[in-house]
């Protein structure tokens, strides 16, 4: 494996147990001592052990060579209940009169008989097919 900087600082800590200070990419400050790490994540002990994505780290320097104290977690405050103001009350309409709905035609019973119509009425060029086809049904229906 090529080993780089952060290999060679990730390195150190591990073999002397001293504490490194991380800061990540969203600016949250961890520090703890290298508990091990590969290609892509670090381990780190502490207050909390902590697993950490080595594409996520910004920065990696001893943790005695800096001063500031590292960043507590900063979770954003819980979102605040308000009351929601009172609903007025609902208005009633004034009614208003409405139009009267058009009569629907009377509808014609399907089980009445139909006239049959004269075979003039007929398409007059059917093809053999068609033809076979409406004899067939004749027959089906009784008519023939």
């Amino acid at each position: 494996m090529q080993t780089n900087l952060l290999d060679d600082v990730l390195e150190r800590h591990l073999n002397d147990g001293s504490p490194v200070y991380l800061t990540l990419k969203d600016n949250t400050a961890l520090k703890g001592a290298v508990k091990d790490y590969d290609s892509y994540v670090v381990m780190l002990g502490g207050e909390r052990d902590s697993v950490v994505y080595r594409h996520s780290i910004l920065k990696a320097a001893d943790a005695a060579a800096h001063k500031v104290e590292p960043k507590k977690e900063v979770r954003p405050p819980a979102p605040v209940q308000r009351a929601a103001p009172p609903r007025p009350a609902p208005q009633s309409r004034p009614q208003q009169e409405r139009p009267p709905r058009p009569k629907r035609p009377p509808v014609r019973p399907t089980n009445v008989p139909q006239p049959e119509r004269a075979p003039e009425a007929q398409a007059p060029a059917m093809n053999p097919m068609a033809e076979k086809m409406a004899e067939w049904l004749k027959k089906q229906k009784g008519g023939g």
